[in-house]
Parts: structure tokens; C-alpha cells; sequence
């Protein structure tokens, strides 16, 4: 039976931080590339799922690699690190289209 190919998922939204309470965020719940995931790997697809800071995350067996991101940068790290060696790749994450230019760890916060 030949192997089959790998499939690399990424699901969820991305939290671009403002200061060290508020960010920059949407909606995402991340369930179609939770469901995208599961298909795969229950068809004998090594599956990996890049998921973002979702409220419900899969469980805890699932049947297929859970890496997390919170930040569009933090998705592009993964990508980087897992894409090369992925045949399939689909990007279902909702990933924000604008991050604020000030370090949130350094920013002067006037609460």
C-alpha cells in the first residue's frame, strides 16, 4: 500500500496584541479546520493542525498533531518549520490583516 501524503492544516483566528490586555482579534472558532483535520487523519492522512486561539480545542486524542499560534507571526514560524515537509497544505486560519507596530510588552499603557 503506497504512503500516503501529508496534509498541513491551519485553522483559527489570530490575536495581534495592542498593549498587555486588549488585541486585535475576530471571530474564528477554528471548527472547519478542526473538522478538515480529523477527516484527514481518520482517512490514514498524517495530519498536522496549526491552531489558533480558539475557544474549544480539540480533544485531546485526536488523531493528529496539535501545534498552537496566537499571532500571525507566530503562524508564519510554524509555517516555515512544517511546510517543507508537507505535500498538502490547506490555510483555513482567519488571519488578521493588520497587527499595531508598537511591542506590547514595551508599550506605555495610559489607563
Amino acid at each position: 500500500m503506497p504512503t500516503l501524503p501529508s496534509i498541513l492544516i491551519t485553522a483559527g483566528p489570530t490575536h495581534e496584541p495592542i498593549d498587555l490586555v486588549r488585541f486585535i482579534g475576530n471571530r474564528s472558532s477554528g471548527k472547519m479546520g478542526i473538522a478538515i483535520a480529523h477527516a484527514a487523519a481518520s482517512r490514514g492522512y498524517p495530519t498536522t493542525l496549526l491552531l489558533g486561539p480558539v475557544p474549544q480545542p480539540p480533544p485531546a486524542d485526536s488523531p493528529y498533531s496539535v501545534l498552537r499560534f496566537r499571532t500571525a507571526a507566530d503562524l508564519s514560524h510554524l509555517l516555515d518549520q512544517h511546510a517543507p515537509n508537507a505535500a498538502i497544505i490547506i490555510m483555513a486560519a482567519a488571519v488578521a490583516d493588520y497587527r499595531p507596530r508598537q511591542d506590547p510588552a514595551t508599550a506605555n499603557s495610559k489607563f
